[in-house]
């Protein structure tokens, strides 16, 4: 087994790169994901609106992660660990706001169709398809269907879950 590191459009092997340089490289890469991800965005608006529920002591609040966490594939740490993210600011969320009447939940959808997807290729989509347990990829409207699961007055009780479409984890 050899340990791959990508940068760019490059794929490094491991016997290609030295410690120093696959430090740089994944320390580059996860902190790029990060940044360009929507998760600092994501804190900020949880921390603003949450201000709000607390005040009407009630509200829900749905993040939006990725199958990726749970896939551990290769090439996806920045990626990956930026979803992983928000799961776990949602579950420590869901502990701080439900003495307040806030539910915190994620949902994890597997793979939609759309333009970024396509660009990955048909053979990338069927090997990630084939590592779930409903093999095929998701509608928009199954993905409203659970967060309106979790934002319906009778899943008052639910906080701090993940829901994950498609895959069993």
């Amino acid at each position: 087994m050899s340990l791959g590191v990508v940068v760019g459009q490059r794929r490094w092997k491991r016997k290609d790169i030295n410690t120093p340089r696959w430090m740089s490289a994944t320390r580059a890469r996860c902190a790029s994901g990060f940044v360009r991800s929507r998760t600092p965005i994501g804190y900020y608006v949880c921390r603003e609106v949450a201000k709000i529920l607390i005040m009407q002591r009630f509200g829900r609040i749905i993040t939006v992660s990725s199958m990726a966490v749970g896939l551990h594939e290769e090439g996806t740490s920045a990626y990956s660990a930026s979803k992983g993210a928000v799961v776990e600011m949602t579950k420590i969320l869901a502990k701080e706001l439900a003495p307040l009447g806030v539910t915190c939940n994620v949902i994890a959808p597997s793979m939609v169709i759309t333009d970024a997807v396509k660009a990955l290729g048909e053979a990338v989509v069927a090997r990630a398809l084939e590592k779930l347990a409903i093999k095929r990829t998701l509608t928009i409207e199954e993905i409203c269907n659970v967060i309106s699961f979790f934002a319906a007055p009778d899943s008052a009780c639910i906080t701090g879950q993940v829901i994950h479409m498609g895959l069993v984890v």
